[in-house]
């Protein structure tokens, strides 16, 4: 069970160092420079399945989640005005 949260957490921070460096990549360049802007972006695999999801929830709170094949959330992360958490939840169903 700690592989699990390890291996999460360093999924998490490997995406966030993958944001990071694409920032990076897109600054070094004033002429290139492109944003994108969205409320929400999801991952999907080949099925179609939402594996992970970034977005803002209606009232306000950053929303970072990761799904498994079936659809279970196993790692949630949030922030809003009242604060940060994360939470490695092993086994409830996003509805």
């Amino acid at each position: 069970m700690k592989s699990r949260c390890f291996l999460a957490a360093l999924a998490v921070t490997n995406f966030f160092l993958l944001l990071i460096l694409l920032g990076e990549l897109s600054s070094s360049s004033a002429d290139d420079q492109k944003i994108l802007r969205t409320h929400g972006l999801e991952l999907v695999d080949k099925n179609g399945q939402i594996r992970s999801s970034l977005k803002i929830e209606p009232d306000g709170e950053v929303m970072l989640r990761f799904f498994d094949e079936k659809g279970i959330i196993r790692f949630k992360a949030g922030a809003s005005e009242k604060g940060a958490f994360e939470e490695f939840a092993f086994g409830f169903i996003e509805k």
